[in-house]
C-alpha cells in the first residue's frame, strides 16, 4: 500500500511541474532561445491595384526621381490571414538584386498598429519624402545616399554603405522607390505580423507570421 502511495505521489508531482512549466508553442512552432517567434504560418499577400503594380515590370512613374520617376509611392497592399494574436503590422521593402539593399527592409520599412479585422491594407508612402500617413511608423530609413544636390546616390550593392548624413530633413526618408538605374533589379515587399507589448516596442516582440510579394523588375 505503502509503494502504491509513493508512486501516486510521484505522479502528481510531475504532473504539477509539467503544468507549471508549460508553454503554448501551438502558434509558434520555431520559438528561439531569445524569444522571438518565427511562425511557419504565411499571411496573405496581394498588391490591392494590379493595373498600376503587376509584380513584373515596374512602371516608370514608380521609379525613384533619379530614374525619372515623379513623386512615386509605394504599392498598396492587401493583407488577410492575419493571426488574432498579432498587433502590429511590419512592411520591408527591399531590392532583391542588391546584397546591401536585400534584407531588413534596405529600401526602407514601416510599421502599422493592428486592431484586428479580416483585411489590412497598406496604404502608398511617398518616396524620397519625410511624410508618413498619422498611423504609420518609421522602423528603418532606407540606405541610399543623400548627394550635395538631393539626389539619390544609390550605394554600392556589394562594398560599403556610407551612413547618410544625420540630422537633416532628407535623414527622415523613409521609402525610396526602385531606384537601381533601370539594371533590371528585381524588388519585393516582406509582410511581418508581429505581437508587441507596451507601446508597441521591439523589445520582446514576436514575429507571428511573415508573408512576402515581388514587385517586379525596373
Amino acid at each position: 500500500m505503502k509503494y502504491k502511495l509513493a508512486l501516486v505521489s510521484i505522479s502528481v508531482s510531475v504532473f504539477l511541474y509539467a503544468c507549471a512549466n508549460y508553454e503554448d508553442y501551438s502558434y509558434a512552432p520555431n520559438k528561439s532561445p531569445s524569444g522571438i517567434v518565427s511562425s511557419s504560418s504565411m499571411l496573405n499577400v496581394k498588391l490591392h491595384d494590379n493595373k498600376e503594380w503587376n509584380g513584373r515590370k515596374i512602371k516608370p512613374e514608380n521609379l525613384c526621381n533619379k530614374d525619372g520617376g515623379k513623386n512615386a509611392y509605394s504599392p498598396i497592399i492587401e493583407v488577410t490571414d492575419i493571426p488574432k494574436d498579432a498587433n502590429y503590422i511590419i512592411a520591408e521593402f527591399n531590392d532583391e538584386s542588391c546584397d546591401k539593399l536585400a534584407t531588413n527592409g534596405g529600401l526602407g520599412s514601416i510599421g502599422m498598429n493592428y486592431n484586428g479585422g479580416r483585411i489590412f491594407y497598406i496604404q502608398e508612402i511617398g518616396s524620397e519624402s519625410p511624410n508618413l500617413l498619422p498611423h504609420m511608423r518609421r522602423e528603418a530609413r532606407h540606405k541610399g545616399i543623400i548627394g550635395e544636390d538631393g539626389q539619390i546616390i544609390y550605394p554600392s550593392c556589394t562594398g560599403d554603405i556610407t551612413p547618410p548624413q544625420q540630422n537633416t530633413t532628407d535623414d527622415m526618408q523613409t521609402y525610396l522607390a526602385p531606384c537601381s538605374g533601370k539594371k533590371h533589379h528585381e524588388y519585393s515587399v516582406t509582410i511581418k505580423a508581429v505581437k508587441r507589448g507596451w507601446l508597441r516596442r521591439k523589445k520582446g516582440e514576436k514575429v507571428l507570421s511573415t508573408g512576402y510579394i515581388s514587385l517586379g523588375k525596373d
